[in-house]
């Protein structure tokens, strides 16, 4: 079996990150694939194919800031190029709406299987578009739906979601996620960031993710902690984890502004096996999105065994509850400030307790089951279609 598959973010972003061993294994489950062949938007290998493992990697200049679907031909071109060239089986795209166009396309043209994978709350992302624009996307989006011959939903939300616009098909396979990575920390590498940052006696929250991002809510969790009391205050601190870029400059001017200078802290992006380590040094978890389409950092957090802080949205409502930390109306300062102040006044040892909830919950994601049902699916789509 072969597989091509159009990533919704460039192959060698992940690199980095998450390194080539773990990259296969995402996407190509289990080995269910001879070859894995990844038409990578906005890459970085001088525009040749490169192979990592059973992974081929061709890189296409970046097509996702466009908003004209004509502009996406050479993209589409190169994806049938590939599929012909490499006698495709499957075809599967990250994304339902440029990617996902051009995955639908190529598969139809190609007469090939196409699965969707779903992601994000899509319905959310495009009401912050505008209206010509929100009516463009969805109707490019229910294409994309009603063309897939299996579509992949992260989450019940996006299941709903998917059958909602047409879909004929839905599994919910969530995000795979190393859980047992989580519960056992490198004690040295905790021990390296409790000896850099001034954390000695003081509750440390932890936000990881692109704050930049609007539905991350991070502006309004600024405005939150300003306002809770002086004495917990004092005594507590906030990490962020994650890319800032165009923004970085006015959260820290904002951070500034409200007096938050020794509170907060910027670490920035950083290797994800740091950001495990990260983990064990926080006490609880914040994340009050405005909307998710899973939260791979909260369900890491709580792998980690760390209480969380989220939001009403209904992806990360059902994860956390009352039996492993707070949830808060994301639009309410003033929720957002209590919430963080009931989990900072809370003792040691009822965190934990939290946190073991947590990690019973987290469990569910383990990635050796999640890349079971993915191998499982390509498994069954290839008897379907006689590969």
């Amino acid at each position: 079996m072969k597989l091509v598959i159009i990533p919704n973010e460039a192959f060698s972003g992940y690199i980095p990150q998450y390194g080539v061993q773990h990259m296969e294994q995402y996407f190509n489950p289990n080995s269910v694939a001879d070859e894995v062949h990844i038409v990578s938007p906005a890459d970085n290998y001088k525009y040749k194919t490169t192979r990592f493992g059973t992974l081929v990697i061709h890189p296409i200049r970046n097509f996702m800031h466009l908003e004209i679907p004509m502009i996406y031909l050479p993209g589409l071109l190169k994806t049938i190029e590939v599929i012909k060239k490499y006698d495709i089986d499957i075809v599967r795209a990250y994304n339902c709406f440029q990617l996902g166009l051009v995955g639908a396309l190529a598969a139809k043209i190609t007469k090939r299987p196409f699965v969707l994978s779903l992601h994000g709350d899509y319905d959310n992302m495009l009401k912050q578009k505008g209206k010509f624009a929100y009516y463009k996307w969805h109707s490019i989006e229910k294409f994309n739906i009603k063309s897939a011959t299996k579509v992949i939903a992260i989450s019940d939300y996006l299941v709903d979601y998917a059958k909602k616009h047409g879909a004929k098909d839905v599994a919910k396979i969530p995000n795979p996620i190393p859980v047992n990575s989580y519960i056992k920390p490198d004690m040295e590498k905790v021990k390296r960031i409790k000896e850099k940052y001034p954390i000695e006696g003081r509750i440390v929250m932890l936000f990881v993710g692109r704050y930049r991002a609007p539905v991350k809510n991070f502006e309004r969790l600024l405005l939150a902690y300003s306002q809770i009391p002086r004495e917990l205050k004092e005594k507590s601190v906030l990490f962020v984890l994650g890319s800032g870029t165009n923004k970085e400059i006015y959260f820290k001017n904002l951070v500034k502004k409200l007096g938050l200078q020794e509170n907060i802290i910027f670490v920035g992006f950083i290797p994800h096996d740091e950001v495990m380590s990260f983990y064990h040094v926080a006490n609880f978890f914040v994340l009050p999105s405005i909307s998710e389409g899973l939260g791979n950092a909260l369900i890491e957090a709580m792998a980690s065994g760390l209480p969380a802080l989220t939001s009403t949205h209904p992806v990360t409502s059902s994860l956390v509850d009352s039996t492993n930390g707070v949830v808060v109306d994301p639009y309410s300062v003033e929720e957002i400030r209590d919430g963080l102040e009931k989990l900072m006044r809370m003792s040691a040892e009822e965190r934990k307790m939290l946190g073991k909830k947590s990690i019973k919950k987290a469990a569910t994601f383990d990635e050796n089951v999640i890349y079971k049902q993915l191998a499982s699916l390509y498994e069954e789509i290839g008897k379907r279609w006689n590969i």
